[in-house]
């Protein structure tokens, strides 16, 4: 007789997630820098418009079309959300337990941006993953 085994899980050294939230801190304070940049480019008018309209397009196929209005303030929401992120993981990573392996569901694994980013409803469900 096989085993059953309910949902997937996979086991994740304390020591390995943390190097991974270190990566996903460091990913996100990056982003936070480069839209800071793009921001003030853009404010200074120094950026050209098919450069931004090119930037912009990108945002609007990976954001499944939700941006619309100011593209400073699209910038602007950028920028928190990844500052926010790295906010989350900063946190995460100060509350490790040491010596400990963390069991980790599919959509812990999404959730704590292990490979491709997913996008989500409002109810938890995925929709479709972006790669980074």
């Amino acid at each position: 007789m096989s085993n059953i085994i309910e949902g997937f899980k996979v086991d994740v050294p304390v020591a390995e997630l943390g190097e991974h939230f270190q990566r996903r801190i460091e990913f996100h304070r990056a982003k936070v820098g480069d839209l800071e940049i793009k921001i003030g480019k853009l404010k200074d008018r120094e950026v050209e418009a098919k450069n931004l309209a090119d930037d912009l397009s990108l945002r609007t196929h990976a954001w499944g079309g939700l941006i619309g209005g100011d593209p400073v303030e699209m910038f602007e929401m950028e920028k928190r959300l990844h500052a926010q992120c790295a906010d989350y993981f900063v946190f995460l990573s100060a509350h490790l337990i040491r010596d400990t392996v963390y069991r980790l569901t599919d959509n812990d694994l999404v959730g704590l941006e292990f490979g491709s980013k997913a996008v989500r409803d409002g109810h938890g469900t995925t929709l479709r993953y972006i790669p980074e």
